[in-house]
């Protein structure tokens, strides 16, 4: 019997039609953050720069407003466990820029500060470029020809900020014109972005000498057409945006301020918590993790306030090493033989990825972690700033490793890069990531890493220095403080310096609400795991909720819960064969923090809305 070989196609089930329209989300996605695909080495928009224009906003909404209703007609109820979880982030996701959409004429018509900008770092764009064929330069010379459109955006958003009066405070941006001044060269080969077309481009072979010249004029007049507009834009803030600043440091001076802080707040935390919450919640912290400091102090032979204990550890050269490779090894060590040993006491679910501890090429922070690949080939990397060895004391190493790399950073977006998760979630959440991060640093004292009263207070350091910003975000966006206040608050509980607590004020007053991500995290973590020990009892595992916490990766925080009180449940209507893993506090040695206390962090939106 012969049969016809056009047989029917089956019909679409939910999860096909799911999959599609988060692949379909994550391509469009990418395609309007061409910046971004060249970060991530997706090289099919190296020749586009994002788009700032105010149309952008309209546009963005209604496609937005697309994927949601297209999303509203696939039934959830048929969907996996797993997808139901996904359905509900990509829901989260798109819902948050629609209800964006209301605070586009807020801190998203400022493009530039002394934060971010074409000016905060430039070496960073001629990295990231592609520099193996003539196709490749001819995309960046492309991309510098449209960088003079791209400032011209930016220079109507700051247009229409002063129109409606909702500029920056001036410590935001006074700064940046000297900074774009110093960046401008009078020869366009001595510029940044020429550097490409030296040396990258002559070791290039398949490219002749002729085509070569070529590529470098056409390189040349792009570069000097943008530093003429990069020069415009200098002019424009100095003589035009600056003499409308706001006066008031906070958002709350602006018109419905208080309203768009709250909402800055929901975006940074995924929870709804008002500002009077965020600075009670932070009050408590600081004043818990102060009296366990002080105890140590006291312990150790030390009175007064803590800005003078810290003075007077820093006086003791033992506390200090002399050399980047010093640093770098003990570091090494620390991982290897500290941490790692540990880790299969409260985690089941390790990748073992690889991981290299390197020095950090340039002076930047005293840590920071960068993502290797899924399959190991590349290793993450933890770069760690050993240039100045006398100003990194040692007792604060413990904390940064467990942060940085395991179980902080490093397993988490291990465990993550497993989930298979659609693209647009690659960006992650800084709610989730960095809450899971500070939450590591706490973990370091069940598994008994903190050996030394020194090691507990480096760790106190860390944790107080994160809930004096909930303070001083709330204190200053939303009650009306001074300057003056919120730097002598930070100062009379942490150990940093006044230049680096002023730089830290500025922040706050530029990104309103997100430096409140990180310990609102934290907190939601510790949180969920406390409510979850006290409904499982004997049946609690705590190896098992850090793999619900981190299979899915990173998630809004108000997901997060409900994931886990469906675990919950579950684990209730199927008791365990065997006894669980309960882990108590193992760190005898050094005063220890309870784990009880409220959480919620930053939600990483890359629209343009809210800011990092």
């Amino acid at each position: 019997m012969l049969l016809d070989s056009a047989s029917p196609v089956s019909p679409k089930t939910p999860e096909d039609k799911f999959d599609e329209l988060q692949t379909s989300f994550s391509e469009w996605l990418l395609a309007e953050n061409p910046e971004f695909a060249t970060i991530i080495n997706d090289r099919r928009y190296d020749d586009r720069l994002d788009d700032y224009s105010i149309e952008l906003f309209d546009r963005w909404k209604n496609q937005v407003d697309w994927y949601l209703d297209q999303l509203s007609k696939i039934q959830k109820d048929r969907l996996t466990d797993k997808l139901k979880v996904d359905y509900d982030i990509f829901k989260d996701f798109l819902q948050t820029y629609h209800d964006g959409y209301e605070w586009r004429m807020y801190n998203s018509l400022n493009p530039i500060n002394f934060l971010e900008g074409p000016q905060s770092d430039p070496d960073t764009v001629v990295k990231n470029m592609a520099k193996h064929t003539k196709g490749d330069f001819e995309n960046f010379i492309t991309r510098i020809q449209n960088m003079p459109i791209q400032l011209g955006q930016m220079k109507e958003r700051f247009t229409k900020a002063i129109e409606v009066n909702h500029t920056y405070n001036k410590v935001s941006i006074e700064k940046v014109p000297k900074i774009i001044r110093e960046m401008i060269t009078e020869d366009s080969e001595n510029f940044v972005l020429y550097k490409p077309f030296t040396e990258d481009l002559d070791q290039i072979s398949t490219i002749n000498h002729e085509e070569k010249e070529n590529i470098r004029e056409k390189a040349k007049l792009a570069i000097t057409d943008y530093m003429r507009s990069l020069n415009e834009m200098e002019v424009f803030i100095n003589e035009t945006y600056l003499k409308h600043t706001r006066p008031g440091l906070g958002v709350g001076s602006w018109d419905r301020g208080m309203d768009y802080y709250k909402a800055c707040l929901k975006w940074h935390t995924s929870l709804q918590l008002s500002p009077e919450e965020v600075h009670r919640k932070g009050l408590e912290e600081v004043s818990r993790i102060s009296t366990q400091m002080k105890a140590i102090f006291r312990k150790m032979g030390m009175n007064g306030s803590i800005k003078d204990g810290f003075n007077q550890l820093k006086n003791d050269s033992s506390y200090f090493l002399k050399t980047e490779d010093e640093v770098v090894s003990t570091f090494e060590d620390i991982i290897e033989r500290q941490i790692e040993p540990k880790l299969n006491t409260l985690f089941k679910d390790n990748p073992n990825l690889p991981l290299v501890v390197e020095p950090m090429p340039y002076n930047g922070p005293l840590g920071m972690y960068l993502t290797g690949s899924p399959d190991g080939t590349k290793p993450g990397t933890f770069q760690v700033n050993g240039l100045h060895p006398s100003e990194m004391p040692t007792f604060g190493f413990m904390a940064l490793a467990l942060h940085e790399t395991v179980p902080g950073h490093h397993l988490q977006i291990s465990i993550q890069s497993l989930a298979k998760n659609a693209g647009f979630r690659r960006h992650g959440l800084d709610t989730f990531v960095e809450g899971w991060a500070l939450y590591a640093e706490y973990l370091g004292e069940e598994m008994g890493v903190y050996k030394t009263d020194a090691q507990m207070l480096g760790r106190y350091s860390e944790e107080i220095f994160r809930a004096c910003r909930l303070v001083v975000d709330t204190g200053l966006h939303y009650m009306g403080w001074s300057r003056k206040q919120a730097i002598e608050y930070m100062s009379n509980y942490t150990a940093s310096g006044e230049n680096e607590l002023s730089n830290e004020i500025n922040r706050y007053i530029t990104w309103p609400g997100q430096a409140c991500a990180y310990k609102i995290g934290e907190l939601k973590i510790k949180e969920l795991r406390k409510k979850a020990e006290d409904e499982l009892g004997n049946l609690f595992d705590i190896k098992d909720f850090h793999s619900v916490v981190l299979k899915n990766g990173p998630m809004p925080l108000n997901i997060l819960e409900t994931v886990i009180d469906s675990w919950i449940e579950e684990v209730k209507r199927k008791p365990p064969t065997t006894p669980p893993n309960r882990k108590t506090n193992t760190n005898t040695g050094c005063l220890a923090s309870p784990h009880v206390y409220l959480q919620s962090l930053l939600l990483f939106v890359i629209m343009h809305f809210v800011k990092d």
